[in-house]
């Protein structure tokens, strides 16, 4: 009985609707009469392999009941997350470094978040141009979080202290970087002597990552990473993004 069900319902999915097939390959199989999910199963290896290479074959297999996906191959949580980028221009001043390194460790917890994951350690790093003939300086520093969190606004408070720390007056840093490690899962050690309003936390960043989702990248972000942001990298030479943004198409005549 689960047998003609199965059938059933394979043989009403449009192919185009099977999980991995995606557009490009459907229109492949409508080409040589498979419509169906029904008709995708049961139709040539040779044929599906030519088509959608050994990818669609073995979801042609799964549709049979064969397993052959190692769903092992799912990346798994990373365990440490960093982002860093080379200035624009040179940063010579702390709250432009505290700007900077606010931006980096606000895109990392949001990579936390995305795999619900919780950091317990932090560590930024910064330096000047090791190939101009301007005094040299590297710094770096590590702390340990009082309780593992993926809290944006809480991330960039032990971020900007830890910068105030290192920085040091007189040079023109070129990169600067944030490396979120001593990842753990969602459940976390608190600390008796460390309070924060848990569920205030979690309500935030769960309206921030949504309103970001839905209206774009950086929409809503910490008035910490600045307004100006003359630091930020400079994208004038890179290639346009022609498959993925309308504004970035050619304009003809």
């Amino acid at each position: 009985m689960a047998k003609v069900d199965q059938t059933s319902a394979l043989s009403r999915t449009d192919v185009a609707d099977v999980w991995g097939i995606g557009p490009a390959n459907s229109a492949k199989l409508r080409k040589i009469g498979i419509q169906t999910a029904l008709q995708c199963r049961d139709a040539d290896d040779e044929q599906i392999l030519k088509l959608t290479t050994i990818v669609g074959l073995k979801l042609v297999h799964e549709l049979r009941g064969t397993p052959a996906i190692d769903w092992k191959a799912v990346t798994p949580p990373k365990k440490g997350i960093c982002v860093s980028r080379s200035f624009g221009e040179p940063v010579t001043t702390l709250e432009g470094l505290q700007q900077a390194l606010a931006a980096y460790v606000s895109r990392a917890a949001e990579k936390l978040r995305r795999q619900k994951s919780l950091a317990s350690v932090v560590t930024i790093f910064f330096h000047s141009n090791p190939f101009n003939d301007d005094a040299k300086l590297q710094r770096s520093g590590v702390v340990e979080l009082p309780c593992p969190t993926a809290t944006t606004n809480e991330l960039i408070h032990f971020v900007s202290e830890a910068a105030a720390r290192l920085y040091r007056d007189g040079f023109k840093f070129k990169k600067a970087g944030v490396l979120l490690s001593g990842i753990v899962n969602s459940t976390r050690q608190l600390n008796l002597f460390y309070a924060r309003d848990r569920i205030r936390d979690a309500t935030l960043m769960s309206t921030l990552d949504r309103i970001n989702h839905e209206f774009g990248s950086r929409m809503v972000r910490f008035g910490a990473e600045g307004i100006d942001q003359r630091w930020a990298a400079k994208f004038e030479m890179k290639s346009p993004r022609y498959t993925t943004r309308w504004e970035e198409l050619p304009k003809v005549g």
